[in-house]
């Protein structure tokens, strides 16, 4: 009987000493969820005398962000909503294109650290409008790239530059960057293979006749590919009939688009980082409901 109590005591014992333990661990626990939380409490009042001007992180701007003022963080938007793009790469995206002019003039499509593609609203000389898009490279530094360029659509080429791929018109205009490599140079004498910089050639152009004929409406047409990517990372592709043109005699003609020339559709791209972008024909007039 004896040793039955004095095992059973011991038990007991070791029953009471972790008992013990175990309140000292969750008075230890307790302790220091306390001790966080006046961590806390001290770090919020010392934010809250405190405006961090300047500020900013990735998707956040804390510019004169008063706590107790209950100013919040201003969380941007992203681009494809209707933030703005970054300015610099790494940067990648199909992105929609709009450009549509009210007058003759040039405008900048797209520009990656010079290589670019440029909208030309031309009058012609016989009456009625041409819409030229134009490639152009004007980097400042030698660079290389491949390139496929589908068939021209349109032989008006009122811009008066060579093609960049061929045509069908047949009209012996050089065409200056076919199927292959090439190398565009700064300086000296280009070879058979080099294009001098600053270079441009004519990617398409549509014109709609002289203004006897303003009640056929603008010219329509879906634009061929145009698939290009650089030595030093830099792509810029159109695949086929993934963008459409147009010319019209007058604005008039275009009913609520008020044009003579347009382009709009989607643009692949790929910027490696550093390099300096801009789309001035970004499209995101669709992002107005968001």
């Amino acid at each position: 009987g004896l040793t039955y109590f004095t095992v059973g005591f011991c038990s007991f014992s070791s029953l009471l000493s972790r008992f013990r333990e175990n309140l000292v661990g969750a008075s230890s626990l307790k302790m220091k969820s306390l001790s966080l939380l006046s961590l806390a409490t001290v770090a919020f009042g010392a934010l809250s005398d405190m405006k961090l001007d300047g500020l900013k992180l990735d998707g956040f701007d804390f510019d004169s962000l008063d706590i107790l003022g209950g100013k919040a963080a201003a969380v941007k938007k992203p681009w494809y909503l209707g933030g703005p793009l970054p300015s610099k790469g790494p940067f990648g995206a199909s992105i929609p294109i709009h450009l549509f002019l009210d007058e003759y003039a040039n405008a900048t499509i797209i520009d990656i650290g010079g290589v670019s593609f440029e909208l030309a609203c031309l009058p012609q000389e016989t009456g009625g409008s041409v819409t030229a898009l134009i490639f152009n490279v004007d980097t400042g530094k030698e660079i290389s790239g491949l390139f496929d360029v589908g068939t021209q659509v349109g032989s008006d080429n009122a811009a008066n530059i060579g093609r960049c791929g061929s045509s069908t018109g047949g009209d012996g205009i050089e065409n200056l960057l076919q199927q292959g490599l090439w190398t565009f140079i700064t300086s000296g004498t280009p070879g058979p293979d080099d294009r001098l910089q600053p270079f441009s050639c004519l990617w398409d152009d549509v014109a709609d006749p002289a203004e006897s004929f303003e009640d056929f409406g603008p010219e329509v047409f879906d634009l061929n590919h145009f698939l290009s990517k650089f030595d030093n990372g830099i792509q810029l592709n159109a695949p086929r009939e993934s963008m459409g043109f147009f010319a019209s005699n007058t604005t008039a003609d275009t009913k609520g688009f008020d044009a003579l020339c347009g382009v709009w559709g989607f643009l692949d791209i790929d910027i490696p980082k550093g390099v300096p972008f801009s789309v001035p024909a970004l499209d995101n007039s669709y992002a107005s409901k968001y």
